[in-house]
């Protein structure tokens, strides 16, 4: 096995390219560095195949949710998403019938102890 030889000033000047060269000399200098170079492949990959499980989970994820009838985010099935969907819906119904009555001043109309209470 043979031990290729670099001499110090090749490497300094290597060095020197790669930390304070101008971009086309940082580039040469960063794809001739093949410790550098093994390393970027190497963490590319893992990037990939961790994006490419990640995309794989979340496709099945989708589609196992999409048997349902609605999503959480469309109220589903719980108290606070049915009780936000009817407070939008009493909003638009209020505004368009009266639409000088926003919905600060509903807020400040509403006794206290009916603001924050849940049905």
């Amino acid at each position: 096995m043979s031990v290729p030889y670099h001499s110090t000033i090749n490497m300094d000047e290597h060095e020197k390219n790669l930390m304070t060269g101008t971009l086309e000399q940082r580039k040469e200098a960063f794809k001739e560095d093949e410790e550098l170079m093994r390393e970027t492949t190497k963490f590319i990959t893992e990037v990939i195949e961790t994006a490419a499980t990640e995309a794989s989970k979340r496709k099945i994820q989708s589609e196992g949710a999409g048997a349902g009838e609605g999503s959480r985010l469309k109220g589903g099935d719980t108290i606070a998403g049915w009780n936000n969907r009817a407070r939008g819906f009493c909003n638009r119904i209020l505004n368009a019938l009266c639409p000088c009555f926003t919905n600060h001043e509903l807020f400040a109309w509403t006794p206290y102890r009916y603001r924050f209470t849940r049905p």
